[in-house]
């Protein structure tokens, strides 16, 4: 009978254990797994470094999005046409009105003590100090370079360099004397800008480096943005011309005005030195004792320095280069 006791009460007390250690057991899980905090690695919060260098790249991105967003302005209220062209393209055309600017910028470049940028451009310049010029009749003008499939339907061939071959891509390898005998062929009184209404046309109202601002590092137009303007950010440099209407346009529509192609004047280079004393001028017609021609914009091979809006380049007539195209005016 003893021994039936010791047995009851050694089961009793084996039972009791197991009774405490479970409920030790689910105190634990109560107490540790209930919550639903994450883990202390996902709530710890970044260091003071690491919110730094984020908020400094934020800043970085927020910047350049305004930037972009700068390049982009919106054309004014602008009367348009569109020419047929013979052979059948056609060609779209905005009015500029009559006006007064100043041809030329008082600003230095930026970057304009580079000596190596500058003599990369040797043989062009801006007019320093600006002229005040008044145009006083309006005038049309291509709203982009003539392409080449506007060239071949009006000439029946291509000159274009091989390297950058599309109906929509820029003429190119072409002369002053071509797209003088183009412009023939189209008649209804075709005919290349002049030197002041280029420009009149390219700044459409702005007195900054370019039509979008004072910065250019090859991502608003088609140029060398490995040595960028007004900023220190590299940018791309595609070498050949690409089609044109690929940039944001300018304030009064037109595309292209900067990069991509050289494009031809009317005039003969004038280096207006001539006017030191007045610097005023009405419908300038450039310089006829020259045999060089007048090129604006600057092209795909150009640094920005020298496709801001005030640029001009002297060219032989005769000369066929890869980087020169050109764009049709017309008067009312």
């Amino acid at each position: 009978m003893k021994s039936n006791q010791t047995k009851t009460m050694a089961a009793t007390f084996r039972l009791a254990a197991a009774r405490f250690v479970l409920a030790g057991i689910t105190a634990l899980c109560i107490a540790g797994c209930g919550k639903d905090e994450p883990p202390a690695e996902v709530n710890r919060r970044p260091s003071g470094d690491v919110m730094t260098e984020q908020k400094s790249e934020k800043t970085k991105a927020e910047a350049e999005a305004q930037r972009r967003e700068q390049a982009l302005p919106s054309p004014v209220h602008a009367k348009t046409k569109t020419i047929t062209l013979p052979g059948g393209a056609t060609m779209e055309m905005i009015w500029c009105p009559a006006g007064t600017f100043m041809m030329g910028r008082n600003v230095d470049a930026p970057n304009g003590g580079d000596a190596d940028v500058v003599k990369l451009h040797a043989g062009g310049g801006e007019v320093k100090p600006p002229i005040k010029v008044t145009l006083t009749k309006g005038f049309w003008l291509g709203k982009y370079e003539v392409t080449q499939a506007q060239y071949k339907g009006v000439m029946g061939e291509n000159p274009s360099d091989s390297s950058a071959i599309g109906d929509n891509m820029p003429v190119n390898r072409v002369t002053w004397d071509d797209a003088t005998k183009f412009l023939k062929k189209v008649g209804s009184g075709a005919r290349l800008p002049t030197d002041a209404e280029w420009e009149y046309a390219c700044k459409a109202g702005t007195d900054t480096a370019f039509p979008w601002g004072d910065v250019c590092n090859g991502q608003e137009t088609n140029c060398n943005g490995t040595r960028p303007f007004g900023t220190m950010s590299k940018g791309p440099n595609i070498g050949r011309p690409v089609k044109v209407g690929s940039y944001p346009q300018n304030p009064w529509g037109f595309h292209d005005m900067t990069g991509n192609v050289s494009e031809l004047c009317s005039d003969k280079f004038n280096a207006y030195l001539s006017t030191m004393e007045t610097r005023e001028l009405v419908d300038p017609k450039g310089y006829p004792f020259t045999s060089q021609r007048t090129l604006r914009g600057g092209n795909y091979t150009y640094f920005p320095y020298g496709c801001r809006s005030v640029w001009r380049q002297s060219c032989p007539q005769d000369w066929p280069a890869p980087h020169i195209g050109f764009r049709l005016a017309m008067d009312e």
